[in-house]
């Protein structure tokens, strides 16, 4: 390189970039543990020649050879990657809460874990046959008697327990979320926010990719809630020319520049839930992520689906209805087991159409006293 001012300025041109490209690495290196933190690079290109300044056009080859300069800060992100992270994170999101869901429903019916435990139904049933086998050899006592009346009472202890706490589960399921509701909302408002601010921060130079240089601590601050919220719903981001983004969430539009759409939870009398928008009042439609998978195992009905509000999946409403349907069927056993007798014949009673009348050894009980039909939150033993 000629020693010349402007050879000088070609040399120092590269030593500024290349300290420049260093102090990026540094930065780089420094926040490898910085969550959410995008590897940056320097954009450079060689000066461009331009006689445009000068008063009389003329031949440009004087003017070459100053050196390089650096456009800008971008970062190495690839849009088409973090589409498909996103689309495969909404999927494990909701496969995760639906997992997280029917555990805790196990844990509750723990002959579903453990078959062999004494404290789950299958111990229960047991404890009524052995009762009963002790019962029928000496049928006279009191003591036997008794006994497989504790057993009963017993089986309805354990199935109201199985209920109630199936009731705390889905309780847990609905605050749960509430807060993930709210949290869909914080994001959301977020987003519209930082939007705003990368709109109005840009550079007068573009990169390589024919885009203007943004502040990258901002982007990374936008594409970590992102990735958040497509862990809630399947989402879809379109970037525009300004550096903002338009987010869809279920095909709904929630993001649109400076603006958001929000979400609101619902519950009826019948305790199932629905997510809807606050805009327009509609349920969302989400193919995927843990609003979904919450909502369809809180709502789960499995094939006896009797609203449009409630889901197909084997949910809480699906176990609670396997236990009405053992205690109701218990309960119709058990009372066309033991006839009443008629003191004047000593023989079992019957009814206007000839029917044996059994003992009532089984019914529920509204909160009134008065008789219900058999549910397995209100089965009980019998006065008779």
């Amino acid at each position: 390189m000629r020693p010349t001012f402007m050879g000088f300025e070609t040399a120092k041109s590269a030593i500024f970039t290349n300290q420049k490209s260093l102090d990026i690495v540094g930065n780089n290196l420094s926040n490898v543990d910085t969550n959410g933190y995008t590897r940056q690079r320097v954009d450079r290109a060689a000066v461009a020649q331009s006689s445009f300044s000068t008063r009389i056009a003329s031949n440009r080859t004087g003017l070459a050879g100053q050196g390089v300069e650096a456009l800008g800060v971008s970062q190495t992100r690839d849009a088409f990657l973090d589409k498909c992270f996103r689309d495969e994170y909404a999927m494990a999101s909701y496969h995760g809460q639906a997992a997280d869901i029917l555990s805790s429903i196990q844990n509750v019916l723990v002959d579903g874990k453990d078959i062999t435990s004494a404290s789950g139904i299958q111990g229960a049933i047991e404890q009524i046959y052995k009762s009963l086998n002790e019962y029928i050899k000496e049928p006279t006592l009191d003591s036997g008697a008794n006994i497989v009346m504790s057993a009963f009472k017993n089986m309805c202890q354990v199935i109201n327990q199985l209920d109630e706490k199936l009731t705390v589960v889905a309780r847990q399921q609905k605050e749960d979320l509430q807060v993930n509701v709210g949290r869909t909302n914080d994001i959301l408002e977020q987003l519209a926010h930082l939007n705003q601010k990368i709109s109005e921060d840009a550079t007068v130079l573009a990169n390589p990719d024919n885009e203007y240089f943004r502040s990258n601590e901002l982007l990374d601050q936008r594409n970590l809630l992102l990735d958040e919220l497509a862990g809630y719903g399947d989402i879809q981001v379109t970037a525009l020319s300004n550096g903002a983004v338009n987010v869809k969430m279920g095909g709904h539009e929630v993001v649109r520049e400076g603006e958001c759409n929000t979400l609101a939870m619902e519950e009826n009398a019948q305790g199932l839930v629905t997510v809807r928008w606050r805009s327009t009042g509609e349920p969302i439609r989400l193919t995927g992520g843990t609003l979904l998978a919450s909502q369809q195992y809180i709502n789960g009905r499995g094939n006896n689906v009797q609203s449009s509000e409630e889901a197909v999946q084997q949910g809480i409403p699906y176990y609670r209805d396997r236990l009405v349907t053992f205690a109701d069927a218990l309960a119709t056993i058990a009372n066309r087991t033991i006839p009443v007798l008629d003191p004047a014949t000593n023989r079992p009673m019957v009814d206007a159409n000839g029917e044996t009348v059994y003992k009532t050894l089984l019914a529920a009980r509204s909160e009134a006293g008065q008789a219900a039909p058999v549910k397995a939150g209100n089965l009980s033993l019998s006065t008779e």
